[in-house]
């Protein structure tokens, strides 16, 4: 098929900006164009948005847990050690579905900002406007589209009964 014949040439492109093809990939490959795609976007969001990469983490880990990810919370419970977040006080809490203890100012607004964009109709003006001053609006931009992306990253995974990966 058309499909199947695409798939090395999106499979090569994908490894020329990382080591492995995530898990999610492997599934969005039954859609080459759309992979081809959602690649570079996740690689932006990821690695090179306005947000920090500690930021990512924390936007991650609650986005995971605030739509029943354990795969994607699992997946990323590691990469928000990686970055330096603290394993009791940030990343257990975060994986347990609880509230971090977060020091930093944007971080905190950050957790805030993720769990809002999935819990709320729409984003209290108090918290906008914090987000305004802090990460302006390239940064609620940024969230936001973090956001979708983990959102469809897991809903292939769900949608395949792909089981979460162990912790180490």
């Amino acid at each position: 098929s058309p499909a199947n014949a695409a798939k090395p040439s999106v499979v090569a492109e994908i490894l020329s900006t990382r080591a492995t093809v995530p898990t999610p990939f492997k599934l969005f490959l039954e859609s080459p164009k759309l992979a081809l795609l959602l690649a570079p976007v996740g690689e932006h969001l990821v690695r090179n948005s306005s947000l920090t990469r500690r930021e990512t983490e924390i936007a991650i880990l609650a986005t995971a847990r605030r739509i029943g990810s354990d795969f994607v919370a699992a997946a990323h419970h590691n990469a928000g050690l990686r970055e330096g977040l603290d394993r009791e006080t940030i990343v257990v809490p975060l994986y347990e579905g609880r509230a971090p203890k977060l020091d930093d100012e944007r971080e905190q607004l950050v957790y805030e900002l993720a769990c809002s964009l999935h819990d709320d109709k729409q984003t209290p003006q108090a918290l906008y406007d914090r987000a305004i001053k802090l990460i302006k609006a390239q940064g609620i931009a940024d969230l936001a589209a973090l956001r979708g992306f983990y959102v469809a990253c897991a809903g292939v995974l769900s949608a395949h009964a792909v089981a979460p990966t162990a912790l180490q």
